[in-house]
């Protein structure tokens, strides 16, 4: 969710899209590694619109991980969210690219179930108006 988070009883494939192997070779990544989500609220905005189509690298991320958009899950919400790392802090900036929406900072750490799901790396197909 790009906005308060979507809560996730479970996880499951919803279908398939099929993407040019070249496409996901552009980026690094196959099959394997990658998967599609849909941006659900306009948190991300102008960034990210709601109903985008988002290609996702799911590879294992250690941290802190580099500043970026990723897809993240905290406690039972699943978020589309920019992280930057505070060093002097050892904190992450979880950051909405909507103004309208505030910025919160949040422990990796601290034993709440937060895990980076991964990192968000290209629009597909998003239709212009």
């Amino acid at each position: 969710a790009a906005g308060a988070g979507s809560l996730v009883q479970t996880e499951y494939q919803i279908g398939t899209f099929h993407i040019p192997t070249e496409l996901l070779n552009e980026f690094g990544l196959d099959d394997k590694n990658s998967s599609i989500i849909f941006v659900d609220g306009d948190s991300m905005e102008p960034t990210l619109s709601h109903k985008d189509r988002l290609l996702v690298d799911i590879r294992e991320t250690q941290h802190p991980v580099s500043n970026g958009v990723y897809v993240i899950r905290i406690d039972d919400a699943v978020y589309v969210k920019r992280l930057s790392w505070d060093i002097a802090n050892g904190l992450y900036n979880v950051i909405s690219d909507n103004l309208k929406y505030s910025a919160f900072q949040i422990n990796h750490n601290n034993g709440r179930n937060f895990k980076i799901i991964g990192k968000a790396v290209t629009i597909v197909m998003k239709s212009i108006l």
